[in-house]
């Protein structure tokens, strides 16, 4: 500081004692202004995220560059300050770069940004455990969607002992994460093996078409009630939704049923896993039939779906490994065998996920299975992703502006 500056500031005729006392009685103001600052940076976030938390999906980054006065990246860092408020209030010379900076190791710093642009960072693990999916979870479910309605209460056929899900329920999220990330806005989707409501209500959410095929009619009634229902409450609903269309019909005659449609631009579905879970007494569900036999039916399913397909596009399945049901309880070989068929079909491998499931009931079952036989229990399913045509091309298709 010059002289002049300092006899500007009425500091010339201080001593050393008593400038001193100056700065730090103006370092205690600083400090506390550092820490109103943080105290204000995270009120912000709070309220943030509190909007967030009620907006539908994609309806985020419009809202925030129309309603907030920051950037995105200011709106970020209140929201991540806003998660871990006490790291803030326990330092010592708080401010918002350094609480930031203490909320975050510098190995997890690009994991918000990723999650922000893709929903979930696009690694080949998918974590269905984490507090962040289990939240964006729980935001479908309280949409009323109900997936397990339609079928038994007990399809896996566990005791009354076992606790959890006791029919498997396919997850939103990976129904969300599937379609923003390989189906081109607006596009259709094709799932020769429906099932459940939740992969037709989620595609009418995010604005893309959905086709479903499944042989059980009060199957397709209950997911036709379902949508119908969340339909009627627009209030939760972005201006974007499409109704989901649901056929009842065999998969095995797919061609008839695509007569009139264009070619879809995602095949997604999740196949029966053999004989795991028996839907029907159908001797056309395949459920029903002997592995080899079901192997052979899904071939010429996924067959008949990628050659439907529109060129340059992508197919994802959803699937696991399944075990023989004798005494020895070797696996069959499911996924090597849908991959192949997609392969076979002209749907190149293009990405492999895995996706790790909560454990629920499989503690319980762990104890009596491992310790009679030795086999591990499963706790996690694969996602595949085939592409007909050419990825560069089918991915430009996708993008998809303010997913996030």
């Amino acid at each position: 500081m010059s002289a002049a500056t300092i006899e500007a500031a009425g500091l010339a005729s201080a001593t050393p004692p008593e400038l001193a006392r100056i700065a730090n009685r103006e370092h205690a103001l600083v400090i506390r202004a550092a820490r109103s600052m943080a105290e204000h940076a995270i009120r912000a976030g709070q309220a943030l995220q509190g909007v967030k938390d009620q907006l539908a999906h994609g309806e985020w980054g419009p809202w925030l560059r129309a309603n907030f006065e920051g950037s995105e990246r200011t709106a970020q860092d209140y929201m991540r300050l806003a998660r871990y408020p006490q790291r803030a209030a326990d330092m010592e010379e708080p401010s918002i770069r350094q609480a930031l900076k203490a909320i975050r190791a510098p190995e997890d710093r690009p994991l918000g940004s990723l999650r922000d642009e893709f929903g979930e960072p696009p690694f080949s693990v998918l974590d269905r455990r984490t507090d962040q999916w289990k939240k964006r979870r729980e935001t479908w479910l309280s949409r009323g969607i109900r997936s397990e309605l339609g079928r038994s209460a007990n399809l896996l056929d566990f005791s009354a002992t076992v606790g959890g899900n006791r029919t498997s329920v396919f997850d939103p999220v990976v129904c969300e994460l599937a379609y923003r990330w390989f189906c081109p806005p607006g596009g259709l989707i094709l799932d020769p093996f429906a099932g459940g409501s939740v992969r037709g209500i989620v595609a009418g959410a995010l604005g893309r078409r959905y086709l479903g095929i499944d042989l059980r009619r009060a199957q397709i009634e209950t997911n036709r009630e379902q949508a119908e229902a969340i339909l009627s409450r627009e209030d939760q609903l972005p201006e974007r939704w499409v109704m989901p269309r649901w056929i009842v019909g065999d998969a095995m005659e797919l061609t008839a049923h695509l007569v009139g449609e264009p070619p879809p631009d995602l095949i997604f579905t999740s196949p029966p896993y053999g004989d795991l879970e028996r839907y029907s007494d159908d001797p056309r569900d395949l459920s029903t039939m002997p592995y080899p036999q079901f192997r052979e039916a899904l071939g010429a399913v996924i067959a008949t779906a990628i050659d439907a397909l529109g060129t340059d596009r992508f197919a994802a399945v959803v699937v696991a490994d399944i075990r023989d049901r004798d005494r020895a309880g070797f696996f069959r070989g499911l996924v090597g065998d849908t991959e192949a068929a997609f392969k076979a079909a002209g749907a190149r491998p293009y990405n492999r996920a895995v996706i790790i499931d909560p454990l629920g009931s499989a503690p319980v079952r762990a104890k009596r299975q491992f310790g009679a036989t030795r086999k591990l229990v499963s706790a996690h399913q694969e996602l595949f992703v085939g592409c007909k045509g050419d990825p560069h091309r089918a991915a430009a298709a996708t993008w998809e502006a303010g997913a996030a």
